[in-house]
């Protein structure tokens, strides 16, 4: 079946850039991870600060050795200064 994240990141006030950039890094490392099986960041067109990255994974355990790596500890100790809220993460299956 498989699991799908959504996590979401609004950017504080001039901080889109360095908030994306972390993003870009931090997706392009996953995507090599054991499990991953696509991951992407998305901007949202009405609202500039607000971002979004949709992944899937095999299972449960593949995300759950990703988000214990040391790559996606210094991701989320980068960003927290570059976002207005803590990270929020949904986990999902698909229903369809």
């Amino acid at each position: 079946m498989g699991l799908f994240m959504f996590g979401r990141f609004r950017a504080r006030e001039g901080q889109q850039a360095a908030l994306e950039a972390a993003m870009l890094v931090s997706v392009a490392a996953a995507r090599n991870n054991p499990g991953c099986l696509g991951i992407d960041v998305f901007r949202s067109l009405d609202d500039p600060q607000l971002y979004w990255v949709h992944s899937q994974w095999t299972d449960e355990e593949a995300f759950e050795a990703h988000i214990k790596s040391p790559q996606t500890a210094h991701f989320i100790d980068q960003v927290q200064d570059l976002i207005t809220h803590q990270v929020d993460v949904a986990r999902t299956y698909k229903i369809t």
